[in-house]
């Protein structure tokens, strides 16, 4: 089973193919037996796949101009020249397939692009419900599959959705981005040439580290209490805090928006917190429909209109 990457994506096609050029540029090292990057993919996969952490699927959240092609930022690729096509998905299963074929992992990964899905979904991009509420239902979709996240491309709303669905689903391995100076470059400044090695690890990825508590437990803690059915005693939130690791101090951190004072003993739920349990008890409820199942999620998001398809099954 390979890698399902989720990104966001603006003008730039590099955004999403610079770190994807890392990850195949080490799974050629790995193939070669290259220990680092070997390690680099040690937590990916089973371990009797021929070639662990490979990437199964892409799939991008972005504006319906730039899957139109109204919108597409210029390009710079050195290694294979690649064109700009019609529009940025495009561009980028161009590159792929440029880059598949120079590494000759035809044959161990999915085919000519190197992937077996690329899907774009449209978001409103400004828009942080709209944003969260179609990568949220993505990550349920896809639950039983290996995500990793991609947090260079698209707007913060895109990013913020990434980052806090990921963290009340508890679906998401990896989080990481890669820093290039020059936004036009489809692949890493530090790669020139197609039989330069990556550096392990490379000076350019980074990653976020999992958080030892998601916020999402916050949460179910606080519900649990009963805590928008009424008001419940501050000992029963610094009891559940510190059970999750947390002092007491951390309740300023809660103060105000998620959780409201009602005298010095007795705290009901504030505004953030109603609105979020409330999206998350909705979300829910409609991902019961997919959960679990990457056909019937794709069925839910093309009958809603938000699902356009660039690879299926290795294939245009």
């Amino acid at each position: 089973m390979g890698v399902f990457h989720l990104a966001g994506l603006g003008l730039n096609p590099g955004a999403v193919t610079v770190p994807l050029t890392h990850v195949y540029f080490l799974l050629r090292q790995a193939k070669e037996g290259d220990p680092e990057a070997i390690e680099f993919f040690a937590h990916s996969g089973e371990a009797e796949e021929r070639l662990r952490g490979k990437p199964e699927a892409l799939i991008i959240f972005t504006s319906r101009e730039v899957i139109s092609g109204g919108k597409q930022g210029d390009i710079t690729d050195m290694l294979f020249h690649t064109r700009k096509q019609k529009n940025a998905l495009e561009t980028i299963r161009a590159y792929l397939s440029h880059l598949i074929r120079a590494l000759e992992l035809q044959e161990d990964t999915f085919g000519k692009y190197g992937l077996r899905y690329l899907y774009a979904v449209e978001v409103k991009f400004d828009d942080f419900e709209d944003c969260y509420r179609k990568i949220y239902l993505t990550m349920k979709g896809l639950q039983d599959k290996e995500i990793h996240c991609n947090l260079i491309g698209g707007s913060n709303q895109i990013n913020l959705s990434l980052m806090l669905a990921g963290s009340m689903t508890g679906v998401v391995g990896r989080m990481y981005y890669v820093f290039e100076t020059d936004t036009k470059l489809m692949h890493p400044s530090t790669v020139g040439k197609r039989k330069d090695r990556i550096r392990v690890p490379s000076a350019n990825w980074h990653e976020i580290p999992p958080l030892f508590v998601s916020i999402g437990e916050i949460i179910e803690r606080l519900k649990a209490l009963g805590i928008t059915e009424g008001p419940v005693h501050i000992s029963c939130i610094e009891k559940s805090l510190d059970d999750l690791g947390f002092s007491k101090k951390f309740i300023a951190k809660l103060r105000g928006t998620w959780i409201a004072f009602r005298n010095k003993e007795m705290v009901e739920a504030g505004p953030l917190l109603i609105k979020t349990l409330e999206l998350d008890e909705e979300l829910k409820s409609k991902a019961k429909e997919f959960e679990g199942n990457l056909s019937k999620w794709k069925r839910y998001f093309e009958e809603n209109g938000w699902l356009y398809t660039f690879i299926e099954d290795g294939k245009e």
